[in-house]
């Protein structure tokens, strides 16, 4: 707990007050002229995915080690956040915010506030005008620290997030801001040792309710006894469907599949979320029930139509059950989203081709409007 030791003697930490905010390999031998065409493209080196992605989950037995490693896209929350909230909610927010500032404008909580709102809704130009009139306010050297920590992280530069925070927290080892972001920081980063260790202090310092961060934190370092003592708390307090997802992912991991698939479709019935969707689709993929893994994933595409993750989970579950078109139309839309996922579509292709199958000049013709995005 080197980021979040608690020291009695501290000096007092500076607090914000919360606004009252709405809650490669090589292409395989290939005859004919639709092959030799694409030997090429298939070869051609292309960026790898920062998270893997549901290609080869096949079967729910036999599995060993972490189920990370067989593909699973379902292991943190990247949709179900403030970013993908409706336009019309976010910009009551931001609004609330500037109301309060307003009203109090020697108050540096509140701009800080609208800082890290406008971080979370990943609006960085609106975020870097902000920064420009906080910086003509007078700062202290904490508030300081603060505002450019929480800039850096926007930008994804967590070194220097941690540098502005760990700053602070050398002279204020109490500091709530500082202490909450930190975490968030070593969360993104999968320090999940180190977030959960700050999450841990919170909840002894504050007094406040820490348990789902801690369920998430315990569950994604594997400390699977541990998240689940968090998990079960915050679901009895506040029928949390993520504390629920996390105890899906727990079970899973520990191929304790149908257990998982209670608590996927437990946190369904507390809130839909594109998350637990797609949890619950992937267990049905590795059952081979392609059709219900679809339905899943286009249930999460309802809640949250930019998943990306949805898209290509959709699309393979329609490529294995052999809905080859409308697999590529997913396929398309996947790559609108994020153009990394051409590596997938170059997988499918290379399946067709071993399958000689007729499906690859539409695929090709994908392939193609995928490099254009």
């Amino acid at each position: 707990m080197s980021h979040a030791q608690v020291n009695s003697n501290a000096p007092n930490p500076v607090t914000t007050p919360a606004a009252s905010i709405p809650s490669t390999t090589s292409a395989p031998p290939t005859t004919g002229s639709q092959g030799a065409a694409l030997s090429t493209i298939l070869n051609t080196a292309q960026p790898a995915l920062p998270t893997v992605l549901p290609t080869q989950i096949t079967a729910p037995t036999p599995i060993t080690g972490k189920y990370e490693e067989f593909q699973s896209v379902c292991r943190t929350n990247d949709y179900d956040t403030l970013a993908y909230y409706n336009d019309q909610l976010k910009e009551q927010r931001i609004n609330l915010i500037k109301n309060h500032i307003a009203k109090s404008p020697t108050n540096i909580s509140y701009s800080l506030r609208l800082l890290k709102e406008l971080a979370d809704q990943k609006k960085l130009k609106d975020l870097q005008t902000a920064m420009i009139d906080l910086k003509t306010k007078k700062l202290s050297i904490t508030e300081q620290h603060i505002a450019d920590a929480t800039l850096a992280f926007a930008k994804k530069d967590k070194k220097t997030a941690r540098d502005h925070l760990n700053a602070v927290l050398s002279e204020y080892p109490k500091n709530i801001e500082a202490l909450n972001l930190l975490a968030e920081v070593y969360l993104n980063d999968k320090n999940y040792f180190e977030s959960a260790s700050i999450y841990f202090d919170l909840k002894k310092i504050t007094n406040k309710n820490y348990d789902e961060a801690l369920c998430e934190s315990y569950t994604l370092d594997d400390h699977y006894a541990e998240a689940e003592d968090y998990c079960f708390k915050e679901i009895g307090k506040n029928k949390s469907p993520f504390a629920s997802i996390y105890l899906g992912i727990a079970s899973r991991e520990q191929k304790k599949f149908k257990e998982a698939k209670k608590y996927f479709k437990n946190s369904l019935k507390t809130k839909e979320t594109e998350m637990g969707y797609v949890c619950l689709g992937e267990m049905f993929d590795m059952e081979k029930n392609y059709s219900e893994a679809a339905d899943s994933f286009k249930k999460a595409l309802e809640v949250v139509p930019k998943s990306d993750r949805a898209h290509v989970a959709l699309a393979w579950a329609y490529f294995k059950d052999r809905k080859r078109s409308e697999a590529s139309e997913q396929f398309q839309k996947a790559c609108a989203l994020n153009s990394k996922i051409i590596v997938e579509v170059r997988k499918a292709i290379k399946t067709l081709i071993d399958e000689k199958s007729d499906s690859i000049a539409a695929y090709a013709h994908v392939l193609k409007k995928c490099e254009s995005f």
